[in-house]
């Protein structure tokens, strides 16, 4: 195992919860996801922002958002902590999930009854449901809403009975615009009445194995709500 993989697998993340306070709203969450032990999260280039929200058992969730954090950790015993990789979030209104044909649900159960296992998300502890319910969904996202430059493979999937889909890729940043590897994921909530658009990217000057371990922790703890 790699130094830049260090922290990778499901017994190795913790649950960071991402939320926004105001005077307006009070406390408002985004989502609740894992991060590799060891390693911190902290705001980015833009602190997160909440445009709208919606109450749902006395708790008020993002429907309309976005946010930018770093993930850091320590290059070695005593060393510095260096960036590891960059998380982006975008909420959208969205209305119930579809479960038909060809929706991202239907799709993921068709997988899961061939004993199929596809290389895009694993489901975090709740487990893979292969049931949605609804009567729309937002549809598959079309190529610019991945945020990727370069998109090397996609899939449907089911995270913790949330219908969605993931991309593999790359994003150009800085200059020349050199390649960076990236992740995208798109999951729908009907009980939130939310879709988020979630992008991981690797810091530049990172570890082979960064991108990998900040995906594989961000699935073992993720939550939607």
């Amino acid at each position: 195992m790699s130094a830049g993989a260090q922290g990778a697998g499901l017994d190795a993340a913790r649950p960071h919860l991402l939320a926004v306070r105001s005077v307006v709203f009070g406390t408002c969450n985004l989502l609740l996801l894992g991060v590799p032990a060891g390693w911190r999260l902290g705001d980015g280039a833009f602190p997160p922002e909440v445009d709208r929200w919606h109450v749902r058992d006395g708790v008020s969730w993002a429907t309309a958002g976005r946010g930018h954090w770093w993930l850091a950790a320590r290059t070695g015993t005593g060393g510095r902590a260096a960036l590891r990789a960059e998380l982006f979030l975008q909420v959208t209104p969205a209305g119930a999930v579809a479960a038909g044909p060809g929706t991202p649900a239907a799709e993921a159960a068709s997988a899961a009854g061939r004993g199929g296992r596809s290389a895009g998300p694993r489901p975090g502890k709740g487990g893979a449901q292969a049931r949605a319910s609804g009567k729309r969904g937002g549809g598959r996202p079309a190529a610019r809403d991945w945020g990727l430059g370069r998109i090397d493979a996609t899939g449907s999937c089911l995270l913790d009975g949330h219908p969605g889909w993931w991309a593999a890729g790359a994003v150009r940043r800085g200059f020349p615009g050199r390649w960076r590897p990236a992740r995208a994921l798109v999951l729908e909530c009907s009980f939130t009445r939310r879709r988020l658009y979630i992008r991981l990217e690797a810091a530049p000057g990172g570890e082979p194995g960064d991108l990998e371990a900040a995906w594989e922790a961000l699935l073992a703890e993720w939550r939607c709500h």
